[in-house]
């Protein structure tokens, strides 16, 4: 489950801080559960909180317009353009921020969800891989779009 947040308390000595919540609930957070390079935890920065396995993972809040960046492309095993496969799809839209919601096997098709979420958007990529083919699906704030 992804929450969004805002560092209300972090102390740079200690590396640790405290995400405080819309609804007026606060977790502490450690430096070890900060997942940006580029950035280092400050006081009043829109964060992602999700856990995983008991893990806390936090990660700056960007809004959906900030992350239009193209991925890599190559060409498929159809000779067109898109991801060669579901794991590079996967890898793409985690490394600009989105989680991975669901990924599930049918008979021989795979399927995933990958979601972003901020106060004001949310986006779904939606693939399914069926007998060396992907087809993939876009939705924000619910609607079906053409691409994100």
């Amino acid at each position: 489950m992804n929450s969004i947040g805002m560092i209300s308390q972090y102390d740079h000595d200690s590396n640790i801080g405290a995400i405080m919540f819309a609804q007026g609930k606060k977790i502490p957070f450690t430096f070890e559960d900060w997942s940006e390079q580029e950035t280092t935890p400050m006081i009043g920065l829109k964060v992602v909180c999700s856990v995983r396995n008991n893990q806390l993972s936090v990660s700056l809040a960007q809004a959906i317009d900030e992350i239009t960046e193209a991925p890599d492309l190559s060409v498929n095993g159809d000779g067109e353009e898109g991801f060669p496969d579901m794991d590079t799809l996967i890898t793409h839209y985690t490394q600009i921020g989105f989680k991975l919601a669901r990924d599930g096997m049918q008979g021989s098709s795979r399927s995933v969800s990958l979601r972003y979420f901020t106060p004001q958007d949310f986006a779904e990529v939606i693939a399914l891989e069926r007998e060396g083919k992907l087809t993939i699906s876009y939705k924000r704030n619910g609607n079906n779009v053409d691409a994100l």
